[in-house]
């Protein structure tokens, strides 16, 4: 619970949605949503979907903040150091 709360409102939040069933290794689409919405990232990417999980469905089923990651995306952000 410490953890999580740490990491309430990231900017970016990038994880995994295998697929819509869950795994024993990877979070489904539900669970990945789950901790989304209990992180309350700015903005989340969902990455390693597996075929079942298509690019505009799941663009259409998540909030505007949510997005699929796709072959051969760059993800920039601003870095600063310390």
């Amino acid at each position: 619970a410490a953890t999580a709360e740490r990491l309430r409102g990231l900017d970016m939040l990038v994880l995994d949605a295998l697929q819509y069933n869950t795994h024993p290794s990877h979070l489904s689409l539900g669970q990945a949503l789950g901790w989304i919405e209990k992180l309350a990232p700015n903005k989340a990417v969902l990455t390693h979907m597996h075929v079942p999980l298509d690019y505009a469905v799941v663009m259409a089923e998540t909030p505007d903040h949510v997005v699929p990651a796709y072959d051969g995306l760059v993800i920039e952000m601003p870095f600063e150091s310390k």
